[in-house]
């Protein structure tokens, strides 16, 4: 995925949550595969808070390929499990 962090003055602002703002996602990638589109705000990463892009990113780095790990974010005001990415 590519996205943004969702900063406190965001958060505040828009009543986004804080978390990573979902700005695209790569064509039959991983991510696309397990549900998470565009404009969801993903808030946890397995059981680990996430509040930015690096946070993710170094989380998803110590993954090992085809390792499951539970996404959830919010999607338009719901908090949804995305499921296995």
């Amino acid at each position: 995925i590519k996205g943004q962090d969702v900063t406190p003055e965001i958060a505040e602002k828009t009543g986004i949550p804080k978390g990573v703002l979902v700005t695209t996602v790569q064509p039959d990638s991983p991510a696309m595969l397990s549900g998470i589109n565009e404009q969801d705000v993903i808030v946890k990463f397995g059981e680990d808070k996430v509040t930015t892009l690096k946070q993710y990113r170094d989380k998803l780095d110590k993954c090992t390929p085809g390792q499951k790990i539970q996404i959830t974010a919010m999607r338009k005001g719901a908090e949804v499990e995305i499921g296995e990415a």
